[in-house]
């Protein structure tokens, strides 16, 4: 029993639900909201008889877990899709929360969940976008560069992330920020045993995000990917 319960908690932390729900307030008002919650927490049973005090409880977004008089969502989400490989016409789509909003529990009247997308919990937008962003992201990217999470020599990035980086319109910065990338992964794949990353893993995985933050402002999408 042990044994099962384990290896269900495992499997749930690499699962993530996307939560599409409609919000009515205490005054009549309506307003789509968006969140994510982890199987872990949130059932998918529980849905038909939805209580603001378990949807608050339950669903993990940033502080809104820890605070006992208000619920934290998203007013809006970017889909973004890709080709998952590029060596294969499967694609994937990745979903990305911005503009959040705080909305006291005592002026809620009702949650309506609309919709839950089960996707897996080891991909998702490492950037910053905003809504005007989805203009320039429905275009097809003019170049894509990968760099994976562990070499099939058995050295470098082993439990860290891998990037799938999607340039949509390139530029000196854009190209500045990829060849540090580049430096940084060959530094670690060349010099670093498995075991020597392993053991600073949060370290790498700060020092390789900060890398990753300069990407700010570009037109380019970053997929991350999770390694255990």
């Amino acid at each position: 029993m042990i044994f099962v319960s384990i290896s269900v908690w495992a499997e749930c932390q690499y699962q993530t639900y996307h939560i599409k729900f409609m919000i009515e307030t205490t005054d009549g008002k309506m307003s789509n909201g968006y969140t994510k919650a982890s199987p872990c927490y949130f059932s998918l049973d529980s849905i038909s008889n939805l209580s603001i005090e378990y949807f608050k409880k339950n669903v993990a977004v940033l502080e809104a877990y820890y605070n006992e008089d208000s619920l934290t969502y998203f007013q809006d989400r970017i889909e973004y899709e890709y080709l998952f490989s590029e060596y294969s016409e499967e694609k994937s789509t990745e979903y990305y929360l911005l503009n959040k909003k705080t909305i006291p529990v005592k002026d809620i009247k009702t949650i309506k969940v609309d919709n839950v997308i089960d996707q897996s919990g080891w991909m998702s937008i490492e950037n910053t976008l905003q809504l005007k962003d989805t203009i320039w992201m429905k275009e097809e990217p003019i170049k894509r560069v990968d760099f994976e999470p562990a070499s099939s020599e058995g050295y470098g990035v082993g439990f860290l992330y891998g990037y799938r980086i999607f340039v949509h319109v390139n530029s000196k910065k854009t190209d500045a920020v990829i060849r540090e990338l580049d430096l940084k992964w060959k530094e670690l794949v060349t010099e670093k045993t498995l075991e020597e990353v392993n053991n600073n893993t949060s370290e790498i995985n700060e020092e390789i995000r900060k890398i990753v933050k300069k990407f700010k402002g570009e037109k380019v999408i970053v997929i991350s990917e999770f390694s255990d």
